[in-house]
């Protein structure tokens, strides 16, 4: 599997050709970006300025594996306002067109918010939100499609798709090869066990993040989560997003992986 570094380990105050030779050298395959402002990548970056980062990125022996737009999306598909759920829509587009100018196969996003963490009360009703983000989701098919771009959803955010049975289900009635699941192990512990949510989703996995690296085995089980990439077929990149020297915190990924 190909070993990613998120863009958010490195100075935000860092130039992109820095951040992207310190991943090269670090022995990264690739390189995931978020558009956010005062990043290299906005949701209004123009085509030429990706080309331009993305032939950087080659020039490095990099591949931009995806972006991560859920901090840029302001709005989700959950909001009860039919004006914030049509901004959704706009930003999802317009981090689809940037992903495709940089050579990226994916975009990271949270389909639906139904509260925060430590609310005393949902932001919205998760019936609705369900309801909202599977009719979001499903009018970006052909958006998706056109660009090559796969849209991942990711799980256990927001108190929104909290099971992997719930997760399949959302996906299997959105009925797209291009819209799957973007999946945490830092995230899952909380709600179930990694490599259960794996087997369960299988084929529907966009992303992996390899989360909670230094949880230790009582959180979770390495073993057992390679053993179910494996009968997932999964072989698309593995992404890190812990901070820390380059090289040491790529071992801890290829030793989850057995491949150190």
């Amino acid at each position: 599997m190909k070993i990613c570094i998120h863009e958010s380990v490195f100075p935000a105050d860092a130039s992109i050709e820095n951040t992207l030779a310190r991943a090269a050298q670090a022995g990264f395959d690739a390189i995931e970006m978020t558009p956010a402002p005062g990043r290299p990548i906005t949701l209004e970056t123009p085509k030429d300025e990706c080309r331009r980062i993305a032939a950087l990125a080659a020039d490095c022996g990099l591949e931009i594996s995806a972006l991560s737009s859920d901090a840029a999306l302001d709005r989700n598909f959950a909001a009860p306002g039919e004006a914030d759920r049509r901004g959704a829509r706009e930003q999802i587009i317009a981090a689809l067109d940037r992903a495709r100018w940089l050579g990226a196969d994916a975009v990271l996003i949270e389909p639906g918010i139904v509260g925060a963490a430590g609310a005393t009360g949902p932001y919205t009703a998760y019936e609705d939100a369900f309801s909202r983000a599977l009719d979001g989701l499903s009018s970006l098919r052909s958006e998706a499609e056109q660009r090559a771009v796969n849209i991942g959803c990711a799980c256990c955010l927001n108190r929104f798709l909290i099971s992997p049975i719930e997760m399949r289900e959302f996906i299997d009635l959105i009925n797209s090869p291009w819209i799957g699941a973007y999946l945490d192990t830092a995230q899952i512990p909380t709600f179930g066990f990694p490599q259960d949510w794996i087997s369960t989703l299988g084929h529907r996995i966009v992303r992996v993040v390899f989360g909670g690296l230094d949880s230790g085995t009582d959180r979770i089980d390495w073993e057992a989560v390679r053993h179910s990439l494996a009968e997932a077929r999964y072989n698309g990149p593995v992404l890190l997003r812990e901070g820390g020297e380059l090289a040491k915190i790529r071992s801890k990924v290829l030793n989850a992986l057995d491949e150190s």
